[in-house]
C-alpha cells in the first residue's frame, strides 16, 4: 500500500527498534557525553547507507562510523546533562551542518532559538527565520551542554533542533526512558488509573523509523538542497523499513519480549517520516499514556495510532501465545519492494511449563569452551530446535535441530558479547513449534585472547622485529606467548608473564612455511582461562642476519672491519654491499663469499648513515634472502696517511715527503713518529696546513718506524688520526 506523505517537522529515520532497557541513572543525575558524527548501515540487500548519528562515548559497544539508536534510562528526581560534540562532516557551500538537541514535551533549562543569520536569542528582524529550536555546537569538534531539570515519567525522543526536516531523517536522535521513584511502575498512580495498571514486570523500546535512500545518497554527494538533485524533504520517498535500527533478512524478526506471566511494558516510539499503526495480532494491550503524560483513564486496543516525533506506552499483560504477529497495519512491510520484511516481527513468549535452566542469565561463558545446555522437558514435545543470539534477541543463529533429551553439549562461538541468549523450541511429531523458552536474563560470551597478527599468510624474515598483537581477554593477568614452525605439531616458548596486548619478537631464523603464534591467558592465580593461535599458518624466510656491523658501531676510513652474518641453509654464497645513505642507494663491497665472515675496507668517507647489507645464493647465483644492519653505524672519515705507509727504507740524513689525506673539517695538522712500533712517539711538526711535509729522516736506526697524522678543527681540537699501516726501515749509514 502507497502511504501518502506527511510534511513533518520530526522527521526521523529508521525501522524497527526492539530491546531491553539498560537501567541508568544516580540520584546524582545522569550525564551523557553524544558525538554526532558520520556513520553507516549495510541493508540486507548490500547497499550500504550513510546515516548521521549520536554515539554515546562511554558505551564501548557502540564502533565509532557504526549507526545505531542508543536508549537512555534515568530515574526521578534525576535530572539530565548531555555535552554533545559535533563531528558532523565539513560544511560545504550548499549544506551547513552545525547541530543541537532538543525533547520534544521536555523543556531544556536555558532552551534559545538560532536564526538563519546565526544570531541566537529573541527574534530582531522579520527577515529571520528560525535555523535551530536550540543553541548550536558547531562542526568540526564544536561543543554544546545541555541540562534538562524538570523531567516526568514516560518515553521521549533526544533529536536534533537543527535543520530538522534533513537532520533528524539522518539519523540524530536517540531514545530517554523517565522512571518514576517507585520501580516496576510506568508513571505515577493517580485517582483515576491505580496502581495496578501502571505496574510491569519487564520492559522494551520499540523503535519505528525508515530511509530513504536516495536522500541519504544526495546528502553524501553534496547533492541536496536548492537546485540540486534532491531539493527538499517533500521529494521523501521511503526505501527500507528495517527493525532495530538494523538490516535484517526478508521475513518476520524474531524478538523475545517476556513470558506468559509477565506484565510486559512495551514503549512505541516512532522516529519515522510517516505514521504508523503498530498491531498485536490476537493480543490485547493497554494504553497508558503518550509524550510522557499519563491518560485520564486507561483503556485496552489491540493497535495504536503513532504519528511522527509519536511516544505511546502500552502493556501486554500475560499473553496468551508463544508468538505475537506484530506488524504495521499500514503496511510498512517491504524492503526496496521486496515484501515480507520491514516493519514485521515475531514477539516471542515463553511459557512456564517449558524453562531454560542454564544458561539463564548472567553467566560468563569463555568463547571456544563447551558448556551444557539444559531445559525443563515440555510435554508432548517430540524434539527440540536449539538457537542462540548475541545481540538479546535480535538475531538468532542455530545450534542444533531435532535434539531430544533435555540437555545439549554446546560449543559456545568465540564471539564476545554481553547480550548473549539461549532459546529453546518444543516441536510435537509433525515437526510444529508449540512452545519456546530463552534465557531469563542476557548472559556474557568472554572471547579469547584473539591473536591479531601475525595471523596467517605473511611472510616473515628470520632474525627481523616483528610486533605480535592480540585481543585482550578480560580475565587475563597475564599472558603467555609461543610459536610453532610446524603447524601446531611442536610449540616453542617466546615469553611468559607478557602484560599488555602486544611483544617485539624476534622471529627465528629458521626456514618454514606451517608457523603459527598461540597465546595463553591466565588468571591472576597462574591459572590458563582461555587461549588462541594464528588462523592461518604464515611463513618464515632464513636470512643471512647481519651480526656486526648492526647498528650504533663507530668504524674508521681506511680500516680494516670484519662482516658477520648468520648462515643460510641453502646458501652457496654470499654478497655484501654497503651504503652510506641509510639504504637509498648500495655499492658492492665483495660478492662470492663462503662462510658467515668477511673482512672489508672501510671507505674513507664520512657518515652517520651506514649500512652493511648481505645477500644469501643458491649455487645458481639466484637471491634467496637478504638481511641488513638493524640500524645505522657511524664511519668517521680520517686524514689518511699515504707514505710513508710501511715497508719503506729510508736513509738517516736524508729527507722524504710525508701525505696524507685530507679531512675536510681540518684547520691544520700535527705530524709525529715512533721508532717503536707506537710506543712512544716524537714530534715532528704542528700546525701544519695541506696535506705533505719535507721531513729529514732521524738517525735513528729501527724496523719499527711509524708517521703519525693529528688532524685538529678550526678550535684546535683534534677530530681525526692515522699512523702507517706498517712499519718502514731507517738505516744510518
Amino acid at each position: 500500500m502507497k502511504q501518502s506523505k506527511r510534511n513533518k517537522v520530526f522527521s526521523l529515520i529508521l525501522a524497527t527498534l526492539l530491546f531491553s532497557i539498560c537501567w541508568a541513572g544516580t540520584a546524582l543525575g545522569l550525564t551523557l557525553n553524544l558525538v554526532a558524527e558520520q556513520a553507516t548501515v549495510t541493508m540486507a540487500d548490500g547497499n550500504t547507507i550513510t546515516m548521521w548519528g549520536l554515539r554515546d562515548t562511554a558505551d564501548a559497544t557502540h564502533v565509532a562510523g557504526d549507526w545505531k539508536i542508543p536508549v537512555f534510562n534515568i530515574t526521578l528526581p534525576d535530572t539530565l546533562t548531555i555535552n554533545l560534540t559535533n563531528n558532523l562532516p565539513a560544511d560545504t557551500a550548499s549544506l551547513v551542518k552545525p547541530t543541537s538537541l532538543m525533547i520534544p514535551g521536555l523543556r531544556e533549562d536555558a532552551m534559545s532559538p538560532v536564526w538563519t543569520d546565526g544570531s541566537s536569542g529573541a527574534r530582531t528582524s522579520v527577515s529571520q527565520r528560525v535555523r535551530s529550536l536550540n543553541r548550536e555546537a558547531g562542526n568540526g569538534g564544536g561543543s554544546q551542554t545541555y541540562t534538562w531539570s524538570s523531567l516526568r515519567p514516560g518515553t521521549f525522543i533526544i533529536q536534533s533542533a537543527t535543520h530538522q526536516a534533513l537532520q533528524v531523517q539522518m539519523g540524530l536522535y536517540a531514545v530517554l526512558v523517565v522512571h518514576p521513584a517507585t520501580a516496576g511502575q510506568a508513571y505515577v498512580p493517580t485517582a483515576t488509573v491505580p496502581a495496578a495498571e501502571v505496574t510491569y514486570t519487564t520492559e522494551h523500546v520499540l523503535v519505528f523509523s525508515e530511509v530513504d535512500k536516495a536522500l541519504h545518497d544526495a546528502v553524501s554527494a553534496d547533492d541536496y538542497g536548492p537546485g540540486k538533485l534532491y531539493t527538499s524533504t517533500m521529494n521523501y520517498h521511503p526505501s527500507y523499513y528495517l527493525i532495530n535500527g538494523q538490516p535484517v533478512a526478508l521475513g518476520a524478526q524474531q524478538i523475545p519480549i517476556g513470558s506468559n506471566t509477565d506484565d510486559i511494558l512495551l514503549r512505541l516510539v516512532n522516529t519515522g517520516y510517516q505514521t504508523k499503526i503498530p498491531t498485536f495480532q490476537g493480543q490485547d494491550i493497554r494504553l497508558l499514556g503518550q509524550d510522557g503524560f499519563l491518560a485520564p483513564y486507561t483503556h485496552m486496543q489491540y493497535s495504536v495510532e503513532l504519528t511522527p516525533g509519536k511516544t505511546k506506552d502500552v502493556i501486554l499483560s500475560k499473553p496468551n501465545t508463544p508468538v505475537v504477529k506484530f506488524y504495521d497495519s499500514r503496511m510498512s512491510i517491504s524492503a526496496t519492494g521486496a515484501a515480507g520484511g520491514g516493519l514485521l516481527a515475531d514477539l516471542l513468549v515463553s511459557f512456564a511449563n517449558m524453562t531454560i535452566i542454564s544458561p539463564n542469565g548472567g553467566e560468563s561463558l569463555l568463547g571456544g569452551a563447551d558448556t551444557t545446555i539444559q531445559w525443563t522437558a515440555k510435554t508432548g514435545a517430540a524434539s527440540y530446535l536449539l538457537r542462540y543470539s548475541l545481540d538479546n534477541g535480535v538475531n538468532w543463529s542455530w545450534i542444533q535441530n531435532g535434539v531430544t533429551g533435555t540437555s545439549y553439549t554446546w560449543t559456545v562461538p568465540n564471539q564476545p558479547s554481553s547480550q548473549a541468549l539461549v532459546r529453546v523450541n518444543a516441536k510435537d511429531s509433525a515437526g510444529n513449534f508449540f512452545a519456546n523458552d530463552f534465557s531469563d536474563a542476557p548472559f556474557t560470551i568472554v572471547g579469547a585472547p584473539q591473536v591479531l597478527s601475525p595471523n596467517g599468510g605473511e611472510t616473515l624474515n628470520g632474525g627481523s622485529i616483528v610486533t605480535i598483537s592480540w585481543q585482550a581477554h578480560p580475565g587475563a593477568a597475564s599472558y603467555l606467548l609461543r610459536y610453532s614452525t610446524d603447524n601446531g605439531g611442536t610449540w616453542q616458548w617466546l615469553r611468559n608473564n607478557v602484560t599488555g596486548t602486544s611483544f617485539d619478537w624476534r622471529v627465528p631464523n629458521v626456514d618454514s612455511g606451517l608457523a603459527l603464534i598461540r597465546v595463553n591467558a591466565k588468571n591472576t592465580a597462574g591459572n590458563f582461562i582461555g587461549n588462541d593461535f594464528s588462523d592461518a599458518t604464515f611463513t618464515i624466510v632464513q636470512t643471512p642476519r647481519v651480526l656486526v656491523p648492526n647498528g650504533g658501531e663507530t668504524v674508521f676510513g681506511g680500516t680494516q672491519e670484519t662482516v658477520q652474518w648468520e648462515a643460510v641453509a641453502a646458501a652457496s654464497s654470499y654478497d655484501v654491499s654497503l651504503s652510506t645513505d641509510g639504504g637509498a642507494t648500495w655499492s658492492s663491497i665483495v660478492t662470492g663469499v663462503t662462510g658467515t665472515s668477511s673482512s672489508v675496507t672501510v671507505p674513507n668517507n664520512g657518515t652517520a648513515a651506514a649500512l652493511v647489507k648481505v645477500e644469501a645464493r643458491d649455487a645458481g647465483g639466484t637471491l634467496l634472502s637478504s638481511d641488513q644492519s638493524d640500524g645505522p653505524f657511524t664511519i668517521r672519515q680520517v686524514a689518511r696517511i699515504l707514505a710513508p705507509n710501511g715497508g719503506e727504507t729510508l736513509t738517516a740524513g736524508t729527507t722524504t715527503t710525508i701525505t696524507w689525506e685530507a679531512l675536510p673539517n681540518a684547520s691544520s695538522y700535527l705530524l709525529r713518529y715512533s721508532t717503536d712500533g707506537g710506543s712512544t712517539w716524537q714530534w715532528l711538526r704542528n700546525g701544519v696546513t695541506g696535506t705533505s711535509f719535507t721531513w729529514t729522516v732521524p738517525a735513528a736506526a729501527t724496523v719499527q718506524g711509524l708517521v703519525r697524522v693529528n688532524a685538529r678543527d678550526f678550535a684546535g681540537s683534534f677530530i681525526s688520526n692515522d699512523w702507517s699501516d706498517n712499519p718502514f726501515t731507517i738505516v744510518v749509514p
